[in-house]
This record gives C-alpha cells, structure tokens and sequence, in this order.
C-alpha cells in the first residue's frame, strides 16, 4: 500500500457472536485441505466453521451435535457446506448424509455446485458411481455406498433414512414440525451431526430462534453457534450505525471480496434504503425474531428468582440423590442432583452434567456412588423415559434405583413448584435449570394432576431431574446425613475443610477424582 493511501476494507472473518464448547483437538484443518484440493479455498471466516464442526472430545466422537450458522446472504454458507458434505462422503465415509432445504430450486442448486465441484476433480469424479437427477431425486451416490441425498422438507421428506448427517439450509424457514422428520433419523447413529445454515430469522423462524438462544446461553456442551450480524438498536442507544462501510464489513465477513461496496450500496436502495426492515434482515442480520419462551406458565418467575442460591454448593461427604433424563431420541442426557441444607432444612438442586447419548451415565453416577467420601442415596428415572434404559446398568453396579408412578411423578412436580415458590427448595441459578422451567408448559394428568409437558418448545430435562432428584431424596430410606448442603459461608468458618475439585459442566458440584 503506497503512503497515504486508504487500507481496504474488508469484511470481518470472527463472527460477532461464537459459542463453541470445549474440545481436545479437530479435523477442521484436514477438512479445508480437502476442499482446497477440490478447488474450494475457504476464507477464515469458513475454517472457524470447520474448526467448530469437526472438534473432537478426548475419545474421538464430535463434541457437537448441532452446528448452527446464521450469516446474510453470499457470505459462504453453501462453502461451508460443500467443505462439509466433500468431507463427509470422501474422508469420513458417511453412509448417508441429507441435505435438505425449503425450496426445491435452492436445493437443486446446491446439487448442482457440488456435482460441477466432484466432476471437476479427477480424484474424487473417479470414487463416484452415479450422479442421480430428476426432480427431487438428486442424489450423489459412490462406488463405496457413500450418499449424499438431496431434497426439501415439504411433506415431511426425510422420514424413514438413518442419516448420520443432516443439513437444514434456509433455517429461517423451519419448525418444530420439520425437524420432527429429520431429528428421529439420527437416533441410533453415532457421532450423528445436524447443520443449520440461514439468515437473519422472521416471527415465524422458531426452531432457528431456539437454537439461537441456547448457543446466547453459552451453555449447551453439544451446540456451536457462529452469527454475524450488526448491533441492530438504534445508533443513539448503542447501536451500529447501518449506513456505514465499516458496519457493513461488521456483518459481511465477504465485504471487500465475494461483495462489493458499490454492489452493497445499489443493493440498500433497492429495497428501501440503509434503514429499511429488509434491507437491514438481509445485509446486516438484523432479524425480527419471535419472542423467547420464557413464558413462565408454570413456576412465578419472581418466585424462581426469590430461591436462587447461587453460594449453595454440594460438596463431599453430602448424601445425595441424582436424578436422570433424556430426549425421545437419546440424543442428549441430563442429570439432576439434590441436598438438603443443614440448617433451614430446604432442599437445594442442582444440574450436575449434560452429555450426548446415554450410556455414558452409569459410569458417572456410579464413579460417585463407589466412593467412601460420598453417600448416594439413590437415582431417579421415570420408566416412561428412554433413560430407564440405563436402570439395569445402574442397579448392577448396586445403584438403587426407583421410578415414580404416574401419580407420583404429577405430586412431586406440584411439590416442586410449591417448594420453590415457598423457598423450601432452592437452586443454584443455573441458565439451563432458568430456561427449562421458564419455557415449560403443563401436561395435565389423568387423575387432575400436571407434569412438565415433553412438547414444551424448551428441552425440560432440567426441570425434570431437579423435580425428580427433590422427590427421591425424601422418598429413599436412609437416615439423612448430619450435614447435607452447605453455604459459601459455612466453608469459610471451617478453615479445615478438604479442596474440592470441580467436574467441567458441573458448575458448583464437587467432582471425585484420583490426584490433582
């Protein structure tokens, strides 16, 4: 660049919001290497996608579930998704893997990219047995078995194949109805992966707004979440000022490159100026998204708050009672734990672990239950959930193990709701625990009782294991222990207490551990 002269300004490559959980290591790189020899060179916003997507835990299985991208139009999304689906065909050798989208044409389209991608490469044109076309039967298929399917979610195509990999482009225009079709493929696959890819989201983008707000909670060990977009509140609150170069940059990690400034200008008149609602949705990410689910239908929500204990902490040598639950698909499993505090006698819950699958679970409550400095009273499991898959598990190793009746699963969640609205159950101000119980809707019983509703548009499992977890800690036989639960305080004025080592995702419980 010559003295004096301007610096170009190109589009940012970080997304303005990234959720990406813990991982060991990741495949990112050797899937961008892929794509490079295939003629598809990924800018850095692209392989911060594919770093993400492909992280890897300690045993070698994809730490995410969902992979969300949310980005305005011609920003790379559809590269993100050709590096992905070339990996996923030709390094990784997924079975079946669908791709789907809202229109036809869109879906055609991106067939037609990565047919002109595979043709146009000798090594991998060689590895295909056939390249279907017709409408709705687009379909790459290797001489391996390998395919890659292609289609929309009309009619609920997708219904009846076991794919290990599922992409949802145009999210915005998906539902809870439209995942219902993709969703139960995936159950019995390991290492199973869904994709959302889309813009800025409507009033009517509810399954992309969920995702959206759970990757905001920074929580979720199973979901990343990767959005460029501006500061949408007006400039004189704080927000980004939508006729500049530099907010457009802000949004458009292809500003500069794929997206020129004079394009991005005829563009904002087009559809009514740099302040118009669609311009804005379009461009700058700026979406009308449909309100949050915190309806709080069924606990008070100054009530939930009036029992947050976040300097409550359940510490060794407390007697304890878990408490487990899983989707219908067994895609994620979450465990409760409860104490009872020593001295105003109120229980106190706690989400103590949320993984993929499920048969990761004996093992966990089982490293606690053979350990001399914990007394686990029991486990909890409805036998109406798919986690009562894990009860023989857990009773082989001496875990014992009991399952409310209908009945009694209806009374302990009026219990529940009547405990923390009266304080005598408390929780640690948890986000997870928060979102549950302010999203969940009622299922009324057939004996006039109610439950925590499994079509509330929130995942409930907290609010069923911390519910569950309250119950059994009554319901077992065993003398309490003298001390259960103790406050930051009560620590504090015992300067003899043992350390206590935390379990990662477990904030506040103490983990057992063999050395440091």
């Amino acid at each position: 660049m010559a003295d004096g002269e301007e610096p170009v300004l190109l589009g940012r490559q970080e997304p303005t919001f990234l959720w990406m959980p813990p991982y060991e290591s990741s495949l990112g790189a050797e899937v961008c290497d892929l794509a490079a020899s295939a003629g598809l060179i990924l800018d850095d916003s692209q392989r911060i996608v594919q770093q993400g997507a492909f992280a890897e835990d300690k045993s070698g299985s994809l730490v995410c579930f969902e992979v969300a991208v949310i980005e305005p139009r011609q920003n790379g999304k559809g590269a993100d998704l050709e590096a992905a689906e070339l990996a996923w065909l030709f390094l990784f050798g997924e079975p079946l893997i669908i791709h789907s989208a809202h229109l036809f044409e869109t879906s055609r389209e991106h067939f037609l990219r990565m047919q002109a991608r595979i043709t146009n490469y000798d090594d991998l044109r060689r590895r295909v047995r056939r390249m279907r076309e017709g409408r709705g039967s687009e379909e790459i298929e290797l001489i391996t078995g390998e395919r890659l399917k292609f289609m929309t979610r009309k009619g609920g195509a997708g219904r009846g194949f076991t794919a290990g990999k599922v992409v949802m482009d145009e999210a915005m225009v998906l539902d809870s109805v439209m995942m219902a079709a993709g969703l139960p493929t995936m159950a019995t696959i390991p290492n199973a992966q869904i994709w959302y890819t889309g813009s800025a989201g409507n009033k009517a983008s509810t399954q992309l707004a969920l995702v959206r707000r759970r990757g905001y909670a920074q929580d979720d060990p199973a979901l990343m979440l990767a959005e460029w977009a501006i500061d949408g509140r007006p400039v004189e609150e704080g927000g980004d000022d939508r006729s500049k170069p530099a907010t457009w940059a802000k949004a458009n990690p292809g500003y500069g490159t794929r997206i020129s400034h004079s394009y991005i200008i005829k563009e904002a008149a087009a559809m009514g100026g740099f302040y118009s609602d669609a311009w804005a949705a379009e461009r700058l990410g700026v979406g009308d998204w449909p309100q949050d689910d915190q309806a709080w239908e069924v606990i008070d929500e100054q009530a939930y708050l009036d029992a947050s204990r976040p300097d409550e902490i359940i510490v060794e040598g407390m007697r304890v009672c878990f408490a487990v639950d899983t989707d219908p698909n067994r895609m994620m499993s979450t465990i409760g734990v409860c104490a009872r505090m020593p001295r105003s006698g109120a229980l106190v819950v706690q989400i103590v672990a949320q993984q993929r699958g499920l048969s990761w679970v004996p093992d966990w409550i089982g490293e606690y239950a053979s350990s001399p400095s914990w007394a686990v009273a029991g486990a909890v499991i409805l036998k109406t959930n798919e986690a009562a898959a894990v009860i023989d598990s857990l009773e082989a190793r001496k875990i014992q193990v009991i399952s409310p009746s209908e009945t009694e699963y209806a009374q302990a969640c009026g219990r529940f709701k009547q405990g923390v609205e009266g304080r005598t159950t408390v929780h640690v101000a948890q986000a997870m625990l928060k979102r549950a119980i302010a999203g969940a809707r009622k299922h009324q019983t057939r004996e006039g009782g109610w439950c925590w509703a499994r079509t509330s548009p929130v995942d409930i499992a907290p609010a069923v294991t911390a519910t569950n977890a309250a119950w059994g800690l009554d319901r077992f036989a065993q003398t309490p222990a003298p001390a259960w639960a103790v406050s930051l305080a009560d620590l504090r004025a015992q300067p003899a207490a043992p350390a206590v080592t935390m379990r990662r995702g477990a904030a506040g419980f103490a983990a057992i551990r063999r050395g440091p």
